[in-house]
């Protein structure tokens, strides 16, 4: 819906039908989705072998139309940058579900009414989210020419982010197949952590995915190459910096966290060999889907999480059964480092765009580097001066490579400021 709703420009017309044939697509998709949730829920529970899954599960598929729609409507005004919105509701949707989750404590209602909180924050949202769609379209009728189009193109992200969620949790569970529990739950703090790197990306996809579908289209190649350009060169540094940080005071905030669990300082072993690949991911994740889904290519984002899910997949296998948590932790890398490779040769592909790849293969290996010198220095030196030491030499290095220009800071605050421009936007 982002590519389709920003790819129509100014056929206002067009924007409105394919607005309520996503919206109308969404609704019986996901009652379809639903009625065979809930019809399997049995299966699904015995899969996970808990029996008491069953109540839960039918609870979500007939809340899922919601989680649908809420999702669709999102994309929508997305599409138009209506991005205070989208803040407000993903606040709302936290508040709504965390205020349950305190009363199901407070009141000690059971595990098993805890889907109705998220069915309460997506109720309330949808009606939130429906009037802001009614009131940036108006009201037109569903065609099914768009809506071939719509299920054409979404089946691909679909199956592309299927792929990328079990890819996703892959690694902990092989680990779970060679070694026991422990392993798996040092492994998951680990992977909790490192992934966590990934929200900053997350949040700035959602600004940039729109901006370049507009760019794209109005055929602004200069203005495209620029912004990609700006974001590679500046957020790599930015991730690398927050991993140091990370590596340099895990142990201390594990131990925080984990007082008396001693054995839990193992999980920062994998956490520093995911650190660099995490970073690293992370300047392309703030682009996502620029060579695919932005440009009407979703084929590629199938291709890309399809590659990287064999290597990823094959890794493990290799080098887990040996290597346990660090070798998921290794393989892990490695597949985000074909995910960078690959994603390169689409953008030069699709876009005519040069990825730094050079340069950032070689911040690779200094943050590299620089994880090697915490583990070997954390005991003597303090980690204040692990951390001061740690950014001189990205400084030195961002510096010898150039990757810092002085016009980068006029581009960023007007690349900020159109962001805040279509707020004003009126009804379509």
């Amino acid at each position: 819906m982002l590519y389709e709703v920003a790819a129509s420009g100014e056929d206002k017309k067009r924007a409105s039908g394919l607005a309520y044939t996503a919206l109308l697509n969404s609704l019986v998709l996901g009652i379809l989705g639903g009625a065979i949730g809930f019809v399997f829920s049995p299966l699904i529970a015995a899969a996970f072998r808990q029996p008491l899954m069953t109540g839960m599960v039918k609870l979500f598929c007939f809340a899922l139309p919601l989680f649908v729609i809420n999702k669709t409507a999102l994309g929508i005004l997305n599409a138009h940058r209506r991005m205070r919105l989208i803040a407000g509701v993903n606040v709302m949707r936290g508040g709504i579900i965390l205020f349950y989750l305190v009363s199901v404590v407070i009141f000690k209602a059971g595990l098993i009414t805890i889907p109705y909180g998220f069915i309460i924050a997506e109720s309330a949202i949808a009606v939130l989210l429906l009037a802001a769609c009614v009131r940036t379209h108006k009201l037109a009728a569903p065609s099914l020419q768009q809506s071939k189009r719509l299920i054409s193109f979404g089946w691909k992200t679909s199956l592309a982010g299927i792929i990328g969620d079990i890819n996703a949790r892959l690694d902990i569970l092989i680990i779970g197949i060679f070694w026991d529990v422990s392993i798996v739950g040092m492994y998951s703090v680990a992977s909790a952590v490192a992934k966590g790197l990934w929200l900053i990306p997350g949040a700035v996809q959602r600004v940039t995915n729109p901006l370049i579908v507009q760019l794209y289209s109005s055929g602004e190649k200069e203005k495209l190459h620029r912004t990609m350009d700006v974001l590679l060169r500046l957020g790599t540094p930015l991730f690398i910096i927050i991993g140091l940080a990370i590596a340099v005071y895990i142990k201390p905030l594990i131990g925080l966290a984990y007082a008396g669990q001693s054995d839990m300082l193992g999980a920062a072993v994998p956490l520093y060999f995911l650190l660099p690949g995490a970073a690293i991911f992370s300047s392309i994740a703030m682009l996502g889907s620029a060579p695919s889904t932005s440009i009407g290519r979703p084929e590629n984002a199938l291709k890309l999480v399809s590659v990287v899910f064999g290597v990823n997949l094959l890794m493990n296998f290799t080098l887990v059964p040996f290597f346990a948590a660090a070798g998921a932790a290794s393989a892990t890398t490695i597949s985000l480092l074909v995910a960078l490779t690959y994603f390169s040769y689409l953008c030069k592909e699709y876009l005519d765009f040069a990825v730094p790849l050079t340069r950032l293969f070689l911040l690779f290996f200094v943050f590299c580097l620089l994880i090697v010198y915490v583990t070997a220095f954390e005991s003597v030196v303090s980690h204040l001066i692990l951390l001061v030491t740690g950014l001189i030499v990205i400084i030195v290095t961002l510096t010898t490579l150039g990757m810092v220009h002085k016009s980068d800071w006029n581009l960023i605050r007007s690349v900020v400021k159109s962001f805040t421009k279509p707020e004003k936007q009126p009804i379509v």
